[in-house]
């Protein structure tokens, strides 16, 4: 596993999809900061399946405990650790497929640098199960910058072949997400942009395969005198007319709303069988991925958007 480095916060994920807990340990945050267990339990709830039909039916019921790090309801300085308990895992659902490449899985590419022994159970530490231990990191930095009166908002905006779920595919989506309250000058130029703080994390999300800001891709296709966005004064408060640049100009927050939006891939986990390989006895096969899977991941990955969001603009507002 990797660590994500902000300016001043840190981020690591451990444990994988199957093993016995799954945590996340969050570095810099100031001491004597307030973590409020509301907003974690809120982005671990709106994660969580709860029986729709397009859900996997593995049900997690996400309990947790913070380990170190806090005292009395606030940060002490050292790192803060939060544990989560895999309580329902089912490996033998992946007994038939051992050195089987899943298409559209990070499998041969982990066996290529971890070898043919890399844990692939459920995804391993490549699944979504980990974007828990995100969300517990996003409401420990939500608690934080909501006090900041920063508010972060993230929402499904579209979600594609919702019809195909019934014959044993997936679908993909987008999700889209707002930040109201953040004051002008937040995040720095070039490498220390605020765009790319909070794609550095929104890309530690699986199966998030891009990542726009303001008009995002849009813009090639656009005439500049009409997505400059201009400037006027209300009151005495510096607005632009138009929001095209999603509230970032040169890495910097302008104190309009940050606006980004994410596209998230089907799962290529689905019930149709597949033609791959067999790296073990090195043959060409057929098979077939049974377990427990959703038919769109899109709606409870929206949680993990906003945690990325969360934590990129502590780190941002830490700095300054």
């Amino acid at each position: 596993m990797t660590d994500w480095k902000g300016e001043k916060l840190s981020l690591r994920i451990n444990g994988a999809s199957h093993d016995d807990f799954i945590s996340a340990v969050i570095g810099g945050i100031k001491p004597g900061s307030v973590i409020k267990c509301e907003e974690i339990d809120r982005l671990l709830a709106l994660r969580r399946p709860h029986g729709e039909k397009y859900s996997t039916s593995r049900i997690e019921y996400d309990e947790y405990e913070i380990v170190r790090g806090v005292e009395g309801g606030r940060a002490n300085g050292g790192p803060i650790e939060i544990r989560i308990k895999n309580a329902n895992v089912r490996s033998r659902d992946y007994d038939a497929l051992k050195g089987i490449v899943r298409p559209g899985h990070a499998d041969y590419a982990a066996m290529a640098k971890y070898g043919l022994t890399a844990d692939l159970r459920g995804g391993g530490i490549f699944s979504g199960r980990l974007t828990a231990a995100l969300c517990a990191a996003g409401g420990a930095a939500a608690g934080i910058i909501k006090l900041h009166g920063v508010k972060v908002t993230a929402y499904l905006s579209k979600v594609g072949g919702v019809k195909i779920a019934s014959y044993g595919d997936s679908g993909g989506g987008i999700g889209e997400c707002v930040v109201t309250g953040l004051p002008a000058g937040g995040g720095d130029a070039q490498f220390g942009s605020l765009e790319s703080r909070i794609s550095s994390l929104m890309f530690g999300i699986p199966a998030v395969k891009a990542v726009e800001f303001g008009l995002g891709c849009a813009f090639g296709g656009a005439y500049g005198s009409e997505v400059r966005d201009e400037w006027y004064y209300d009151g005495d408060v510096p607005k632009t007319k138009s929001n095209y640049n999603g509230g970032i100009n040169g890495g910097i927050s302008n104190g309009m709303p940050v606006c980004c939006r994410v596209t998230i891939k089907p799962t290529p986990s689905v019930l149709l069988p597949f033609c791959s390989i067999d790296v073990i006895n090195h043959r060409e096969v057929t098979a077939k991925i049974e377990g427990r899977h959703d038919a769109c991941i899109a709606p409870r990955a929206v949680a993990a958007v906003e945690s990325a969001v969360d934590i990129a603009l502590l780190d941002a507002l830490t700095e300054d």
